[in-house]
């Protein structure tokens, strides 16, 4: 395993790490959780804003497990991994877009950070696993 290979399941791990202090309050305690999305805590909380911020929680979670699992593709030399690593990068890319106009700017740039070092990273390292040449490519196969 090459040294960039090393940085991007480093990463991989910290955007577990960072999904899982997210998700799991969210998921044990909605209630906090609420805050996070400017829901007004000081009124009565209903019960579909609590099942909201639980789901919310659970994505996370499973952000966390998708990140563990892509790491592990990437050790054991799976380039299918670092194709859906690229798709995972995209997705908090757009999440960073998202942020920059409903959330604090450091959360736009903690998304963005994450998206596009995963992005280009995983992109740089599918490419160098690529064959050096495809041959008839659009071509029927010679008889």
């Amino acid at each position: 395993m090459g040294l960039l290979s090393k940085i991007l399941v480093a990463i991989l791990i910290l955007v577990a790490v960072n999904a899982l202090a997210y998700g799991v309050p969210f998921l044990a305690a909605p209630e906090n959780g609420l805050e996070e999305f400017n829901y007004d805590t000081s009124a009565t909380i209903d019960d579909a804003a609590r099942i909201l911020v639980s789901l919310v929680g659970i994505g996370l979670i499973g952000f966390a497990t998708f990140s563990v699992l892509l790491a592990w593709m990437i050790i054991t030399d799976n380039r299918g991994g670092l194709s859906v690593t690229i798709v995972l990068g995209g997705t908090y890319l757009l999440i960073s877009i998202y942020a920059i106009f409903n959330l604090p700017w450091v959360d736009a740039f903690i998304y963005g950070g994450f998206g596009t070092a995963i992005t280009l990273l995983a992109a740089i390292l599918w490419r160098s696993m690529a064959p050096a040449s495809i041959p008839n490519l659009g071509q029927a196969p010679d008889q």
